[in-house]
């Protein structure tokens, strides 16, 4: 059994979603009832999984480069699909300083 990261699920939903299951599952090489699981779970959990993953990605943004401006935390997740404000990155990080 194959184990695919989040990135690729995630851009294979939002793809399956625009395109449908089957054109997609095939361009992918990957089964329609994989896809469909994906496609479940993330709508009955997709909004706090993903924002629980994104919010790990912008603290190990931060950490590894402690230098790092929003801006530049924002333009990292912006060339992964992710779009997310300045505020909300802040947030985020003010939320975990504070811990």
């Amino acid at each position: 059994m194959r184990k695919y990261d989040w990135e690729f699920k995630h851009k294979a939903i939002i793809k399956a979603i625009k395109n449908g299951i089957k054109p997609t599952a095939r361009e992918l090489k990957i089964s329609k009832n994989t896809l469909k699981r994906w496609i479940k779970i993330y709508k009955e959990k997709g909004l706090k999984n993903e924002e629980f993953k994104i919010e790990k990605l912008i603290v190990f943004l931060k950490e590894s480069r402690p230098n790092i401006t929003l801006k530049e935390i924002q333009k990292i997740l912006k060339d992964k699909n992710i779009s997310i404000s300045l505020k909300k990155i802040y947030f985020v990080l003010k939320k975990i300083w504070n811990e």
